[in-house]
């Protein structure tokens, strides 16, 4: 965002997503995430039709391939813009739940229209990966992977490189946000106890 602060709030990242159409949807349309989200998430539905047969998994994955490679690109894009804002629990709201939903509301259309069989249990199961995906995505972002465009963006091959030590940092991000969640009634009531 030319003219924006380093670390802009969502509020500014919404105005000028809205100001800048364009920009987010084609100029800086994520071709990695596009790439990678389309083929991950056409195996997907490939395997979550196959029940129905070949022709109709095959059917499911070319729809899920085709409507990914669009949309992927260009939630990313925006995903790529909210990964500086602030606050960050705010930030991670809108790209862990708001661009999802855009999202699935239209995969679930997109893939009705075109007749996908086994349509609820594919939309489960790729509702199930984006809330992964999205933090991941979001997670990465932040520590400089998967850019595009004109913020330090690394090459692809970087970012393949870096995914090992990525994924294993994310995992124990969870697992530590996991742990402080669940614990979290004990410490209370430890803390009161000593109060």
């Amino acid at each position: 965002m030319t003219g924006q602060p380093a670390h802009p709030t969502v509020g500014a990242v919404l105005r000028d997503l809205a100001r800048r159409p364009a920009h987010y949807l084609i100029v800086r349309w994520h071709w990695k995430s596009a790439l990678m989200s389309a083929v991950i998430r056409g195996v997907l539905f490939f395997a979550a039709t196959l029940r129905s047969g070949l022709d109709a998994a095959g059917a499911a994955f070319a729809i899920e391939f085709a409507f990914r490679a669009v949309t992927s690109g260009v939630f990313s894009s925006v995903t790529q813009a909210f990964r500086r804002a602030s606050p960050d629990w705010a930030a991670t709201l809108v790209v862990v739940a708001g661009l999802p939903l855009i999202a699935h509301a239209l995969e679930y259309g997109v893939h009705w229209l075109g007749g996908t069989e086994q349509l609820r249990r594919a939309m489960v199961a790729s509702m199930a990966f984006t809330v992964v995906s999205a933090a991941f995505t979001l997670y990465v972002m932040r520590r400089g992977a998967l850019l595009v465009g004109d913020d330090d963006g690394r090459s692809f091959r970087q970012d393949l490189a870096a995914m090992p030590r990525l994924i294993a940092a994310f995992t124990a991000a969870l697992v530590r946000g996991l742990w402080r969640f669940v614990t979290r009634p004990w410490r209370s009531k430890a803390a009161a106890g000593r109060a």
